[in-house]
């Protein structure tokens, strides 16, 4: 009876409760326009949708004496509402209604209905996202964009770019996901502080972090993490919490449990502190996981009892909670419990973001591991390698595959100490039998020594002394050749430290180029050898700035000396140019000639030496650089569209007849202020590995520079050499590698 009491009162309540909210919200001004109700939309914000109803009912009821502009706030606001309880079809229709009602409006073309209609248009992307149906979300998110950019309103934009790259996400675009974060993150990187707040901008600049996250981009995660962090301090509660998650999940996907630990206490004060309650599921789901993985079974235990059993719990969250439970269920040796879990959670409908994919990774190892399922465990490494691969098949995403390699030098790891046991308790039983044969044998061994010593003491006596002198002799005579070979041997290392010093003294410091006036540089140098047959080259005549990378015939010391030569000549032929007189092609003709003089007795021999060479003059005044090379290609960024030139299909020192009748072409082309020139050697381009064993090809390395040329030139610098280490792997280095980049 008391209980029917209490439901009365509370019913009769709520249109009283609504009204007051309104009129609050209102401010005694009455429903004109939507910036009337700021606490209604934070409400909305805040996912406060409790009596919301009850106040769109009394607003509504106002409309026909207020005017349109009161049914259009009702619109409006009907339709933020039913996006935030996820009733989608009636916010697609209020959206839609709203919509029609701004464009039939004589102020229709203003920034501010403009602004309306494009927040409408998320509201319907939005709706359609969550039912699945992205290709029209994406079309509508796209009109969206239209609306916000007549309305020059960037925060909107930039709202609706995330969108579309959650939806690209979701079905598993992920190079063009991938390419809307580098758009929104331009546009906030772009946008005046007083069009995008600075909560706002940490808000959406966590919201990339997230997708980046749910990709296993670690890269781009951290780049933007660091750039929400500006404004840490300023910012409302609500707003640090959102970018607090994001820190946590990707100190989780890069295995810092610590870490993660300390920032899910920091969410949980600020929870407690604002009552702001949406995270609370997905907070005790990774603190039932971080603190199993650190071995804090109970508190695990407590955070996981906190999620309820319902349906509405977050899709991630439920994930991430079953791994949790399986690693508790495993530590505790229940393995078959454990074992089911895991499947379960593998089948989830949510489980299929490469971000989950790592955490069940993990979980799967440590239930092997635990086990002794090292063969299963190999095996899920390896799935999950070829995932990662298949995932981001354009290589953008290098740092996923130095995830792979994190796991796979962890499971390593626990595979050694496992076989290190193994090996201690073989040991033990080893000792225990010898301990036992050592003594049986111990009298036989006594009296089998003093006979053998016996029989020895019998046969030396028998040697006459020629014999003893000849074997002494042997020994001589072997002894004195091992000398020999000791000393040839340290002389040649020596000689091959002195011919590096050499070379190294020849080729121009690469840190020097960043002294010069354009915007920076950078030189990737790995030879396969002590010493190298590739060389980069540059010097300066005036404002041209020459830069060459060439690869000589050979490596190691014949390569070197090639190089050293050609450098020498380079040298000499620049030292007698004047400025106005610089042409790349005249400079390789030239550089033909030389060398085909100086080894025109080797070529009577039958060998065919030479390079391949590109070379730059770069106008540093004008930006006018001229281009020519001889058999390989350059890479060149204009306004940020790279294109590449091949180059003139001609070596230098080639002989064949055919070739020669094609003379070397120089490229002229007017360059701004952060345009981009890349020269490589094909030892880049052409070292094996990747999972099949093919060489890497040089459309491979341009689709790469497309991806990394508007970076800094010192993350480019680390990008190219962590794609070459980890396009390697396992196989050996084939060729001398050089790789030039060069910002204008």
């Amino acid at each position: 009876m008391h209980a029917t009491h209490l439901s009365r009162i509370r019913s009769a309540m709520l249109p009283i409760f609504a009204t007051v909210i309104l009129i609050a919200c209102c401010e005694n001004e009455g429903p004109k326009h939507l910036t009337c109700y700021p606490n209604l939309m934070e409400r909305l914000d805040n996912g406060d949708t409790a009596g919301f109803e009850q106040v769109l009912h009394v607003l509504s009821t106002t409309a026909p004496t207020e005017g349109a502009s009161t049914t259009l706030d009702v619109n409006i606001l009907s339709a933020r509402y039913y996006n935030a309880t996820r009733k989608t079809d009636s916010a697609i229709q209020c959206a839609n209604m709203a919509i029609d009602e701004l464009m039939n409006r004589s102020d229709s073309s203003s920034a501010h209905s403009l602004t309306l209609a494009a927040d409408m248009k998320l509201c319907i992307a939005t709706a359609l996202w969550q039912r699945k149906e992205y290709e029209q979300a994406l079309w509508h998110a796209e009109q969206g964009i239209d609306y916000a950019q007549r309305a020059v309103a960037p925060a909107n934009i930039i709202d609706l770019t995330l969108l579309k790259a959650s939806a690209l996400r979701d079905n598993h675009s992920n190079s063009y996901c991938l390419a809307e974060l580098r758009t929104a993150e331009l546009i906030i990187d772009t946008a005046s502080a007083a069009s995008i707040g600075a909560a706002k901008r940490t808000q959406q600049l966590s919201e990339a972090a997230g997708i980046a996250i749910d990709l296993c981009h670690i890269g781009s995660a951290s780049r933007l993490l660091t750039k929400a962090s500006e404004y840490y301090d300023k910012l409302p509660d609500r707003t640090k919490i959102i970018y607090l998650k994001q820190l946590m999940r990707l100190d989780i996907l890069m295995g810092e449990n610590d870490k993660a630990t300390t920032v899910l206490s920091r969410i949980e004060m600020l929870m407690g502190k604002t009552g702001y309650r949406q995270y609370e599921q997905s907070v005790n789901a990774f603190q039932g996981l971080v603190r199993s993985r650190l071995g804090d079974r109970e508190w695990a235990l407590l955070h996981l009892r906190r999620i309820p059993t319902s349906a509405t719990v977050d899709n991630e969250a439920l994930v991430v909670a079953m791994l949790a439970q399986a690693e508790i269920l495993t530590s505790d040796g229940k393995t078959n419990e454990a074992r089911v879990i895991l499947n379960d959670s593998l089948t989830h409908e949510r489980c299929t973001t490469p971000f989950l994919w790592v955490l069940s990774n993990d979980s799967r190892l440590a239930y092997c591991t635990k086990v002794g399922d090292l063969g299963k465990a190999l095996e899920i490494q390896t799935q999950e390698r070829g995932r990662l691969a298949n995932l981001h098949n354009d290589l953008f995403s290098y740092d996923d595959y130095q995830r792979w390699m994190e796991l796979t030098a962890a499971f390593s790891a626990r595979q050694d100490a496992v076989l290190a046991d193994q090996d201690a308790a073989s040991t033990r039983r080893c000792v225990i039998s010898l301990i036992i044969i050592s003594i049986l044998t111990a009298i036989s061994a006594t009296v089998i020594t003093k006979n053998s010593a016996l029989r020895r003491k019998n046969k030396e006596s028998k040697l006459d002394a020629k014999e003893r002198l000849d074997y002494e002799n042997k020994i001589n005579n072997l002894q004195k050749q091992a000398d020999m070979l000791e000393v040839t041997n340290a002389r040649i290392t020596e000689s091959i430290s002195y011919a590096e010093q050499i070379q190294h003294a020849i080729t121009p410091s690469p840190e020097r180029l960043n002294t010069y006036p354009i915007s920076g540089a950078f030189v990737f140098f790995s030879p396969l050898d002590v010493v190298s047959g590739d060389f980069f080259w540059y010097t300066c005549i005036g404002n041209t700035l020459i830069v060459c990378c060439a690869d000589c015939t050979g490596h190691g010391v014949p390569g070197a000396l090639l190089s050293m030569m050609s450098a020498t000549i380079l040298n000499d032929i620049c030292s007698h140019l004047r400025e106005e007189d610089v042409d790349p092609s005249d400079i390789l003709e030239k550089l033909d000639y030389n060398i085909i003089e100086n080894l025109a007795h080797n070529r009577e021999q039958g060998a065919k030496d030479g390079l391949d060479i590109s070379l730059a003059a770069i106008d540093m005044a004008t930006h006018r650089v001229k281009l020519a090379s001889a058999r390989r290609p350059v890479i060149v960024v204009m306004n940020k569209v790279p294109s590449t030139i091949r180059g003139t299909k001609r070596s230098i020192g080639d002989l064949e007849a055919i070739v020669r009748q094609r003379r070397f072409e120089t490229t002229t082309f007017d360059m701004h202020k952060g345009d981009k020139i890349y020269m490589f050697s094909d030892g880049y381009s052409d070292q094996f590995g990747g999972q099949k064993g093919d060489k890497m090809k040089n459309s491979m390395v341009e689709r790469f520079i497309s991806k990394i040329c508007n970076d800094d030139m010192d993350q480019q610098s680390l990008a190219i050499q962590e794609m070459f280490i980890q396009w390697k792997g396992d196989y050996p280095q084939t060729h001398d590698v050089t790789f030039v980049g060069i910002s204008i």
